[in-house]
C-alpha cells in the first residue's frame, strides 16, 4: 500500500511539474499560400513564403525569406521568424527560378513537399524567370492576394491550353515515371502583369531549355487526345502572295495516334494527328466557300503542321527528353526485366519517326 501510495505521489508530482505545451489557436496559425526558391549562398536555399494577413481582407498578407540548407527546414525556420506557426495545409504555389530549376534541380523539394501529409495533390510548380522572391514580394492585383493571384493563373483555361499546367503530383510522376520527363509554366514579369511566357522543360528533375507557345501546343497535340488553343499559322503559298497567307485556327477535336516498332536497338515512331478544325480569320487568295480551294486550305494546314510537329519533335530528340511518352508506346512491346529509363534515354537519339497529319475543316469562318 505504501509503495503504491509513493508511485502514485511521484506521477502525480512529475505531471505537475511537466512543461505545458501550448496548443496554437487557429488565429495564431499563419497559412502558407505560396512558396519561392531561390540559390543562395554557401549552397544554401533562399525559401521566400506567402501567407494572408488576418481580418486584412482578400489582399492582405505578408512575406518572409530565409536562407536554409534542407527542405524541411523551410517551414520551422521561418515559423521562427514570423509571429504566428506556419502551416502548409493551404499551400496552392510553388515557384522556383530558373537558376535553381537548371543549377539544383526540383528533385528534394518536390520530394519533401509530396511526402507531407499536410501538403495536397493540387499544388502547382512552375518556374520564373528572375528570382522567385521577387515575384511574391511584388503587388500584383490591388484587390488579390499574390497567392489567390498566381493560382489563377496557373489553372488550366481554355485559352491557354497549349500550357502543362503541372501540379505537385503531375511532376512527381514524370519525374519517377519509366519514359516520360516533365514539362512545368514559365512565367515572366511583364508591365501588364505575370504572364506565362513559355513551357520549362526539365531531363529527369533539372531544367534544360524552353519552349515556345508553337511548340509547347504541338507536345500537347501529341502527348494525348485534347483540346487545343487557337493556333495562328502562315501558310507555305506562292512567292507573291506568301506573306498573306495567315490563318486562325479554333481546334474543334485533336486526336493522336502512335504505333512504335518495339526496338530499342532503332526505335521507329509513326505519328499520326487528326484535327478537326473552324477556321476563325483567313487572310489569303483562296476562296473558302469552294471545295477545292477548301482541300487546298487543308493540305497546306497539313503540311505547316507536319513540319512543326517534325521540328518539335527533333529538338526532343536532340535534349534526349520524352515529354509527350513516346516511350510509353515502345515500352508496351518490350519486357519489364529489359525495360529501364536509362536505356530509354540511350535509345531516343537514335529514334526515327514519320509524322502524319490530317486536318478536317468544319467551318471556314471569315474571310478577307
Amino acid at each position: 500500500m505504501d509503495k503504491l501510495f509513493i508511485t502514485f505521489s511521484i506521477l502525480l508530482f512529475l505531471t505537475g511539474c511537466a512543461e505545458r505545451i501550448e496548443q496554437p489557436s487557429l488565429e495564431d496559425i499563419g497559412m502558407v499560400g505560396s512558396m519561392g526558391f531561390d540559390v543562395a549562398e554557401d549552397d544554401k536555399i533562399r525559401v521566400t513564403i506567402s501567407l494572408p494577413l488576418p481580418g486584412q481582407g482578400d489582399n492582405g498578407e505578408i512575406q518572409f525569406t530565409e536562407n536554409v540548407t534542407l527542405a524541411h527546414e523551410a517551414i520551422r525556420a521561418l515559423s521562427r521568424v514570423s509571429d504566428r506557426d506556419l502551416s502548409v495545409a493551404q499551400l496552392r504555389t510553388v515557384l522556383f527560378s530558373e537558376e535553381f530549376a537548371k543549377e539544383v534541380g526540383l528533385k528534394k523539394i518536390t520530394h519533401y513537399l509530396y511526402r507531407n501529409p499536410m501538403v495536397g495533390d493540387t499544388v502547382f510548380i512552375a518556374v520564373v524567370k528572375g528570382k522567385a522572391e521577387d515575384i511574391l514580394t511584388k503587388k500584383y492585383k490591388a484587390n488579390k492576394s499574390n497567392s489567390e493571384y498566381l493560382n489563377n493563373l496557373l489553372h488550366p483555361r481554355s485559352s491557354t491550353a497549349f500550357h502543362p499546367f503541372t501540379t505537385l503530383h503531375d511532376f512527381t510522376f514524370y519525374k519517377t515515371s519509366e519514359t516520360g520527363d516533365p514539362m512545368t509554366p514559365y512565367l515572366e514579369d511583364t508591365i501588364e502583369g505575370l504572364r506565362i511566357s513559355k513551357v520549362a522543360l526539365f531531363d529527369y528533375d533539372k531544367m534544360i531549355k524552353t519552349l515556345d507557345p508553337e511548340e509547347a501546343l504541338i507536345a500537347s497535340a501529341l502527348h494525348d487526345d485534347r483540346t487545343l488553343a487557337d493556333m495562328k499559322l502562315n501558310l507555305e503559298g506562292d512567292e507573291e502572295d506568301s506573306f498573306e497567307n495567315q490563318i486562325m485556327l479554333n481546334f474543334v477535336q485533336s486526336k493522336v495516334k502512335i504505333t512504335s516498332n518495339g526496338s530499342l536497338e532503332k526505335p521507329f515512331f509513326n505519328i499520326k494527328l487528326q484535327l478537326t478544325a473552324n477556321v476563325l480569320e483567313y487572310h489569303g487568295p483562296l476562296q473558302l466557300d469552294q471545295d477545292s480551294d477548301i482541300n487546298n486550305l487543308e493540305e497546306r494546314i497539313n503540311k505547316e503542321l507536319k513540319s512543326r510537329a517534325e521540328k518539335t519533335i527533333e529538338g526532343f530528340k536532340e535534349a534526349g527528353v520524352d515529354p509527350v511518352l513516346l516511350g510509353e508506346h515502345l515500352r508496351a512491346h518490350i519486357s519489364q526485366d529489359e525495360w529501364t529509363k536509362d536505356k530509354w534515354k540511350e535509345a531516343l537519339p537514335k529514334m526515327t519517326y514519320e509524322v502524319d497529319v490530317i486536318t478536317e475543316i468544319k467551318n471556314s469562318g471569315t474571310i478577307r
